[in-house]
Parts: C-alpha cells; structure tokens; sequence
C-alpha cells in the first residue's frame, strides 16, 4: 500500500510540473511566489496598519487585491485574471494566535532533482 501511495503522490507531482510547463517553469514559479511571500512579509507591519484585519495578495508588482473576507480576495483576484499561484495570500491579523508546530525530522520528501533527468 505504501509505494502504491508514493507512486500516486509522485504521479502527481509530476502532472503539476508539466502542467506548469516543465520543470525549469515550475520552479520559476516557485521563485516568483517566494519573492512575493518575502515582499508581504517584510511589509507586513505597514500593511497591517494600512489594511486591519484585511485579507491581502501580493503579486510580482505589489498588492494586488485587499478584502475583507478570502473569498472576496479569491474573487477578486479571479476577477483580474491573475493566477492564484502567482500572489502569496494571507489575512493581516492585528491580534494573531501563536501557532506552535511538532516536526518529525527524518521524513522523506520528493526527490526534486529527479525531475531533472
């Protein structure tokens, strides 16, 4: 059961890399959403006074879209016709809840450089 699970999970992540045109593609979108995810982080105390307890996209170029709700956020960035890949999301809490996580090391991931060959 084991491997059928690891062939499924690897079969997938193979389908999301061609669907996103082939590895070096991927990974370029990748890199993007990563600079987008470091830009609202090092913005994130302006923005939050900007836009309390808002949900907020930012894209390549900045904030893309401001909502109220996620779901509007969502619609809103459906609406523009921007990839929901391409912005990193999250809601600008003024009073967030700690959130402690428990990581197992030792677990084995997809092999990346696989996909490469």
């Amino acid at each position: 059961m084991a491997n059928d699970e690891k062939r499924a999970g690897e079969a997938y992540i193979r389908q999301i890399i061609e669907e996103a045109g082939g590895f070096q593609a991927f990974s370029k979108q990748m890199d993007d959403f990563r600079d987008c995810q470091i830009r609202l982080d090092k913005e994130r105390a302006a923005l939050t006074e900007k836009y309390p307890d808002m949900w907020v996209a930012m894209g390549k170029d900045g904030v893309a879209a401001v909502s109220d709700s996620q779901l509007g956020l969502l619609a809103d960035i459906d609406g523009q016709g921007l990839s929901r890949s391409a912005v990193a999301i999250d809601r600008l809490d003024t009073d967030p809840t700690p959130l402690i996580l428990y990581a197992r090391l030792g677990v084995r991931g997809f092999n990346a450089k696989a996909q490469r060959a």
